[in-house]
């Protein structure tokens, strides 16, 4: 057992992590439960059984049927979200802290006694299949899937995490339970329970409650990383009065050692708030181009490298000409060095954003999960200010002229009047 900065941890005989605090501000708690179970882990002809495994946990255990595990979670009072995503699948339930007991005994009984109905699994397939539909036709969606399918060509990432509508049609019964099999283990997993209770009582509850979830802990899947960068053009056509733009290359990993400095750069570039940013600045205040511009250099990262990227919509005759703009603001973020009014800025802004990020005990928990997945340490929490306190000019400029390569971005255009995908 190991404790600092507020978060105590425990691994248990069978490899799942216990991580607990204590937040007495409401008489509230939050389960986190994080499994290596995402879309990194599919291969290509189950592509979206990740986000079908996962909407089907609730629709029935071994216990109950769907309706009696809807009643339980109301009958505390706690609501449950899952959310699948590229790394791992998140069971988060957020309740009234007298009941944590029977909410982590829901949850174990969820995550290791599923029934896997095949109706519900029907009911399930045509619900994710309309979320496919509704990302298809919107065209940022669209955008992003198609730089994503382009930059990570043959590698996990290139998949939509919730699958193509193709590929979720054809799942079958077997291959939802042979993904729980391999990958819903205790070694994948993490727990985190932040609240109103005390830490070391609360691993105990934790540990009587998830005692008898047994499983190997698979083997991590190492994919290989996307060859050498190809620059392309897609020009996708859709019935859009705008012209959607896409522009991105190869990102960085979570454990690269300019993370800090290109978070602080992401906020400069164009992830601040309000319109500061450069990006808004040069294609919103100062040319009318675009009402909305977004960039992120660093957001995606994690165990495998991730997506720089900037999207902008524009009228179909100014697109050219924003994309050039857009280039010419990444020329600068590799030529000049952040002033010291948008270095305190950022730095300001990243601050206030850790501080959000504890009001709530969702936050808190889901920033302890990744404290333990990324290797971060118990006292990352204290340690945060400090670091991006610490974050100069200089840095911030290297880390830019090291990542960012203009020449070698692809981009997607979607909207009206444009040649067919190339």
């Amino acid at each position: 057992m190991a404790r600092d900065a507020g978060i105590v941890r425990r691994v248990l005989d069978s490899g799942l992590v216990l991580l607990a605090s204590s937040e007495d501000k409401e008489p509230l708690f939050t389960a986190t439960l994080s499994i290596e179970a995402g879309s990194r882990y599919e291969r290509d002809d189950t592509a979206g059984v990740a986000a079908l495994t996962a909407s089907v946990l609730t629709e029935g255990t071994a216990g109950r049927n769907a309706a009696q595990v809807a009643e339980a979670i109301d009958g505390i009072g706690a609501t449950l979200d899952i959310v699948p995503g590229y790394e791992t699948v998140v069971l988060s339930i957020t309740g009234l802290s007298r009941y944590v007991t029977d909410a982590l005994r829901l949850l174990h009984e969820i995550v290791s006694e599923p029934l896997f109905d095949p109706i519900e699994i029907q009911d399930s397939r045509r619900a994710l299949l309309s979320e496919i539909a509704e990302d298809v036709d919107d065209p940022y969606h669209v955008a992003q899937r198609e730089l994503f399918a382009r930059v990570f060509a043959g590698h996990p990432r290139s998949r939509p995490t919730n699958g193509t509508s193709e590929s979720v049609a054809l799942l079958r019964r077997e291959d939802i339970t042979h993904h729980f099999a391999r990958r819903y283990t205790p070694g994948n997993a993490v727990l985190s329970i932040v609240g109103d209770l005390d830490s070391e009582r609360t691993l105990e509850l934790a540990e009587g409650c998830f005692e008898r979830w047994r499983g190997d802990r698979s083997e991590k899947a190492e994919p290989a990383l996307p060859g050498l960068p190809t620059v392309l053009r897609s020009d996708i056509r859709m019935r859009r009065e705008q012209a959607h733009i896409v522009l991105g290359h190869l990102g960085i990993t979570r454990e690269d050692p300019d993370f800090y400095a290109l978070r602080v750069l992401d906020v400069i570039l164009g992830d601040g708030a309000g319109f500061a940013s450069r990006l808004a600045m040069r294609l919103r205040e100062s040319e009318g181009l675009s009402y909305v511009i977004e960039s992120d250099v660093a957001g995606s990262a994690g165990l495998d490298p991730g997506l720089f990227w900037v999207y902008t919509a524009t009228l179909p005759s100014q697109a050219e000409q924003a994309i050039s703009s857009i280039r010419s603001e990444l020329e600068r973020a590799r030529s000049e060095s952040p002033t010291e009014q948008e270095l305190e800025s950022s730095i300001a802004y990243l601050l206030g954003q850790h501080l959000a990020d504890r009001e709530t005990t969702e936050g808190i928990s889901a920033r302890a999960v990744s404290i333990e997945r990324y290797s971060l340490g118990l006292d990352y929490d204290d340690r945060y200010p400090d670091i991006i306190r610490s974050i100069t000019s200089e840095q911030v400029l290297a880390a830019a002229r090291r990542v960012l390569h203009p020449d070698l971005l692809s981009l997607v255009l979607v909207g009206p009047g444009l040649d067919s995908t190339s």
